[in-house]
């Protein structure tokens, strides 16, 4: 895993513990990004986001934010939750990850 997949990594998996306390926030926010950013556009991992959180499927969204895998990172790299964490919660996190490596 290189650096920005382990720092995307890192923030996913922020907000899979947010999604364990705030799943309507974090769906929502979510639902909001696809609606506002990919409207009209035909990517496979928009869609597969999209499908995933109009289920409302929790368990399988937690496995797509923080899975460690080729289909993780692609996931990942192409998110529908960058507005989840605020600026200070993603400062935080990118300064924790970059001292740990």
């Amino acid at each position: 895993m290189n650096h920005s997949d382990t720092m995307s990594l890192a923030l996913h998996q922020a907000i899979a513990d947010l999604l364990n306390t705030e799943p309507v926030y974090v769906l929502a926010r979510g639902l909001q990004r696809l609606e506002s950013k990919y409207r009209g556009r035909d990517h496979a991992a928009v869609d597969r986001w999209a499908r995933t959180c109009r289920s409302g499927d929790l368990r399988q969204l937690h496995r797509m934010l923080t899975a460690e895998d080729d289909e993780g990172n692609w996931l990942r790299a192409n998110t529908v939750f960058e507005t989840v964490l605020t600026s200070h919660e993603r400062d935080t996190i990118v300064s924790r990850t970059r001292q740990r490596h």
